[in-house]
C-alpha cells in the first residue's frame, strides 16, 4: 500500500502562485568533468555472469545520485550541459535547427523553438515534475514542432511514412512488419542518436524502481510492468533498443554530456561509460561489439531465457552462449528442476525437467581467459490450477488514485490436482483506475474478481485556479483512428472514445457516432477543481447540426453517466461558433464530459477550461473525512482516527464551512454506494447512530445507517490508505482546516 500524507493548515486568504520567466543567456557556463564512478564491483559482478547482482550494483549507484535540478532548472541545465561547440542548442529530433539558449518555448513550425522533450512520454508514467520528470538524462532538448509530431508514439522503425522532419531526420509511422509490437504508430529517430536515446530508457529503468510499471498509455510497448523478466522492459523494446545501442555506440558527444551532468549534477549513464553492460542484462542475441580503442571486460556467458514459469510435469530447453564459443557447464540449487545434460557446447540446448513445485535457479558457468564468467536463469514451478475462490472480505474498499489494492482480510485458495491451496500472497492484482469498483487478481493462469471497491480521484494541482487549453497542437498526438484515447496537459489527463481528424492542417478533436457501437464522448478524469467555465469552439461536420450534452460531475465516474448531473445539451451550427458553458449556481464540479446525443458530428477545434481556486466545501470535508477515519466493515467496533485526529477535530473543521456547505452535509443522502459526500455521510451516520458521537451536523440520524457497510478495519495495521495527499487545489488559495487538534470529548453525554 502506497502512503500518502495529508496537511490540514488554515491559510487563510493566502494564495500560492508559481512561474518561470525567461533567463537571459550570457557566456556558457563551464561545466568541469568530475572523476568517473568506481565500477570495479559492477565489472566483477559483468565478468562472473551475475545479472542480478549487476543491476542490483548499477541501481545502487544511480539511486544514490540526484538529479540536482528541478523542471523549470532544466532551461538552465540545458544552456550549459547540451550547449554544442558552435554555441547551439543540441536537437535530438531535428537537424535543420540552430537553437540559441534563449529560444525556449512554443513554435508552430520546425526551427521555431526548442523544449523540454519527456523522451520517455509523461503521459506513461503521470506527469510528475518530480524524479523522473526533472532528470536531465531524461528530459531532453528538442524541436518543439517535432516533439508535438512524436506525442506519445514510443520508439520503433518506421514502414511506411506518414510525417518526418525536414531531411526525414526524425519519422513517425506503422512499424515494420514483425517488430513485435501491434500500436498503430511509432518514432523513429535519425540513426546518429538511435543509441543515445536508448541509453536513456536502460538508464530510467535502473534507476528508477517504479519505472518497469510504467505501463499506462503506450508505455505497455516498452515498459511490461514485470520487473522479474527484463528488468520490467518489453520483449519489444529489448529486440528494438538493444539494436540500437549496439549500432550507434557512445559517441564524444555523449560521454561529454555524461561528464557535464555529473559535473552539475551527481548523475552519471553507466551504460555509456561501460556499454558491454547492456549485454548482459537484457541480451538480445547481439553482442555489443567494442568500438576502436575500447577496453570491455573478459567476456560474458548469455541465456536465451532468464526466467521461466511452467507446470509441474512440462519441460523446456534451455541455451547459453559464450562470447568466446567454450564450453558450458550447468547446475542448480534445488530438485525443483532436472538438467539434461549438465555441460553442452555454446549455443546447444539443454532440456529443463520441472520436476517438483518450487523454484530454482539454474547456473551456466564457462572459462574464459582463466576467469570464471556465468549467467543464470530463474525457474518457477506450479501445480496446474483448475480453479480460483476467494473467501471473506476486503479490509480495504476506500482507495484514491495510484494506491494499489490490499488484500487484507480475503484469503485467495486455488484448486489443483493435489488439493486447495491458499495463494494469497502470491495473486498478482491489476492496477486501481478512477471509478474502479472491483479488481482483478491472476495466479497461474486463472484469475479472479473482488468487487465492492471504489476508487477516487485525487487532486490536480496544478491547473486549480488556472486556465487550461486543449487545441490543435494537443490534438495532434491522437490517433487518426477511432478508440479509447488520452491526452495530457496542465496536470490533468482527458479521455475520451475519440479520434483526431487532420483537415487542411487544422487538428480538430473528433466526437461523433464513431461506430455501431459507440457515441463519440470527451472527459477529463483527473479533478481539476471548481470549474467555472468551459469555452467549446466547434463546428459540425454534417448538413444537421450537432447537439451534444455537456454534464458535470462530482467524479469521473458521475461526469460519464448516461443522465448526468447537472447536463446541458448545445446544437452546433454547420458553420461553426463557440459555447460557453459553466456549471448550475452553487455547483462545485471538478470534473466535466461531453458527448453525442444525436449520431451527428462535431469537431471541436477548441477548447478552454476556467478553474477557480479551490474551497474547501462539503466535497473536500466527505474527501477528508473517509481519509482520515477507519471503521469496520460491520459497524462492530468503534472507529478509528489517524495520530492527533480526532472526532472534535472534524467538528471544528464543520463550523467553519459556510452555510450552503453544512446544509449541504447536513440534507445529504446517506449511500455507502454513492459519491464521496454520500460515502462520508453513510459512515458518518453509523459513527453517530451507533457509538454515540456527537451529532455536530445535527443531522435525522436514521437507525438505518447501522445496516451500511464500509471496507475500512480500525485494527488493521496499516492506515495508509485512508492517508492521502491533499494537494495544491485543497491548499492554495483556500487550504483545508487545521484537524491537528487533541481532544478529550469525542462522544456526546448520555
Amino acid at each position: 500500500m502506497k502512503t500518502r500524507l495529508g496537511l490540514f493548515v488554515l491559510i487563510g486568504a493566502l494564495g500560492l502562485a508559481s512561474g518561470a520567466g525567461a533567463i537571459a543567456f550570457n557566456a556558457p557556463e563551464a561545466v568541469e568533468a568530475s572523476a568517473s564512478w568506481d565500477y570495479t564491483s559492477a565489472i566483477n559482478h559483468y565478468n562472473n555472469g551475475n545479472k542480478d547482482s549487476l543491476f542490483s550494483n548499477l541501481r545502487g549507484k544511480l539511486s544514490a545520485a540526484e538529479a540536482g535540478t528541478s523542471y523549470d532548472g532544466l532551461w538552465d541545465t540545458y544552456k550549459t550541459v547540451y550547449l554544442k561547440e558552435d554555441g547551439h542548442i543540441k536537437d535530438y529530433y531535428s537537424n535543420a535547427t540552430s537553437f540559441s539558449p534563449g529560444d525556449q518555448g512554443s513554435g508552430s513550425s520546425e526551427g521555431g523553438a526548442y523544449n523540454r522533450e519527456h523522451s520517455i512520454p509523461k503521459s506513461w508514467w503521470g506527469g510528475s515534475k518530480k524524479d523522473q520528470g526533472c532528470d536531465p538524462f531524461i528530459v531532453i532538448p528538442t524541436d518543439c514542432y517535432i516533439n508535438s509530431m512524436r506525442g506519445n508514439y514510443p520508439f520503433g522503425e518506421v514502414a511506411t511514412v506518414e510525417r518526418q522532419s525536414k531531411n526525414g531526420y526524425s519519422k513517425l509511422g506503422k512499424p515494420v512488419s514483425g517488430s513485435g509490437y501491434n500500436g498503430e504508430k511509432v518514432f523513429e529517430p535519425d540513426d546518429s542518436v538511435k543509441g543515445d536515446l536508448a541509453r536513456i530508457v536502460f538508464y530510467a529503468i535502473t534507476k528508477y524502481q517504479g519505472a518497469y510499471g510504467w505501463t499506462s498509455g503506450n508505455g505497455g510497448s516498452t515498459f511490461s510492468g514485470n520487473e522479474t523478466k527484463n528488468f520490467g522492459l518489453t520483449d519489444y523494446a529489448v529486440k528494438l533498443l538493444t539494436k540500437w545501442h549496439n549500432l550507434d555506440k557512445p559517441d564524444a558527444w555523449e560521454k561529454t554530456v555524461n561528464d557535464r551532468l555529473e559535473g552539475k549534477t551527481t548523475l552519471r549513464n553507466p551504460f555509456i561509460d561501460h556499454p558491454e553492460f547492456v549485454s548482459l542484462l537484457w541480451d538480445s542475441g547481439t553482442h555489443y561489439v567494442p568500438g576502436e580503442g575500447e577496453d570491455i571486460p573478459v567476456g560474458s556467458v548469455s541465456l536465451d531465457k532468464t526466467y521461466y514459469s511452467g507446470e509441474k510435469g512440462s519441460s523446456f530447453q534451455l541455451t547459453a552462449t559464450s562470447s568466446a564459443g567454450t564450453p558450458i557447464n550447468w547446475s542448480k540449487n534445488s530438485n525443483a528442476v532436472s538438467l539434461s545434460p549438465t555441460s553442452s557446447l555454446s549455443g546447444k540446448a539443454i532440456t529443463v525437467s520441472l520436476v517438483n513445485e518450487g523454484t530454482a535457479t539454474i547456473y551456466a558457468q564457462t572459462t574464459i581467459n582463466e576467469k570464471v564468467v556465468k549467467a543464470a536463469c530463474s525457474v518457477s514451478v506450479y501445480i496446474p490450477v483448475t480453479g480460483l475462490y476467494y473467501e471473506g472480505v476486503p479490509a480495504y474498499v476506500e482507495y484514491w488514485d495510484g494506491d494499489d489494492f490490499d488484500s487484507t482480510g480475503i484469503s485467495v485458495y486455488a484448486t489443483t490436482s493435489d488439493g486447495v491451496q491458499d495463494v494469497t500472497d502470491q495473486v498478482a492484482w491489476d492496477d486501481l483506475e478512477v471509478g474502479d469498483t472491483s479488481v482483478t487478481g491472476h495466479y497461474a493462469d486463472k484469475t479472479i474478481t473482488v468487487n465492492g471497491i471504489y476508487v477516487n480521484a485525487a487532486s490536480s494541482s496544478e491547473s486549480s485556479g488556472d486556465t487550461v487549453t486543449l487545441d490543435g497542437n494537443d490534438f495532434e498526438s491522437l490517433s487518426t483512428t477511432e478508440g479509447n484515447q488520452t491526452i495530457t496537459k496542465g496536470g490533468a489527463s482527458f479521455s475520451g472514445y475519440i479520434k483526431r481528424l487532420d483537415s487542411s492542417n487544422e487538428h480538430y478533436l473528433w466526437l461523433s457516432k464513431l461506430s455501431d457501437t459507440k457515441a463519440g464522448y470527451f472527459y477529463n478524469t483527473t479533478s481539476l477543481g471548481s470549474i467555472k467555465k468551459i469555452t467549446l469552439s466547434y463546428s459540425s461536420g454534417g448538413s444537421a447540426d450537432a447537439s451534444q450534452c455537456v454534464s458535470f460531475g462530482t467524479s469521473a465516474m458521475t461526469s460519464k453517466m448516461t443522465a448526468p448531473v447537472n447536463g446541458e445539451t448545445l446544437t452546433t451550427s454547420p458553420k461553426g461558433g463557440s459555447n460557453q458553458i459553466s456549471p448550475s449556481k452553487g455547483g462545485k464540479y471538478g470534473f466535466f464530459n461531453i458527448s453525442i446525443t444525436n449520431g451527428k458530428n462535431l469537431q471541436v477545434t477548441s477548447m478552454v477550461i476556467e478553474t477557480e481556486e479551490a474551497t474547501y466545501g462539503a466535497e473536500s470535508f466527505a474527501s477528508d473525512f473517509l481519509r482520515y477515519t477507519a471503521c469496520d466493515y460491520t459497524g462492530a467496533s468503534e472507529p478509528t482516527f489517524l495520530e492527533d485526529m480526532d472526532w472534535d477535530s472534524f467538528a471544528d473543521s464543520y463550523a467553519l464551512l459556510a452555510d450552503e456547505e453544512k446544509l449541504a452535509l447536513k440534507n445529504g443522502m446517506a449511500n455507502s454506494a454513492g459519491t464521496i459526500v454520500e460515502r462520508c455521510l453513510a459512515r458518518y451516520d453509523l459513527i453517530v447512530g451507533k457509538y454515540g458521537y456527537e451529532n455536530f451536523m445535527d443531522r435525522n440520524v436514521s437507525s438505518l445507517a447501522l445496516n451500511y457497510t464500509f471496507g475500512l478495519s480500525k485494527n488493521s495495521p496499516n492506515l495508509a490508505i485512508i492517508v492521502a495527499v491533499i494537494l495544491g487545489a485543497s491548499i492554495a488559495g483556500v487550504g483545508g482546516y487545521l484537524l491537528v487538534k487533541k481532544s478529550s470529548s469525542k462522544k456526546k453525554d448520555k
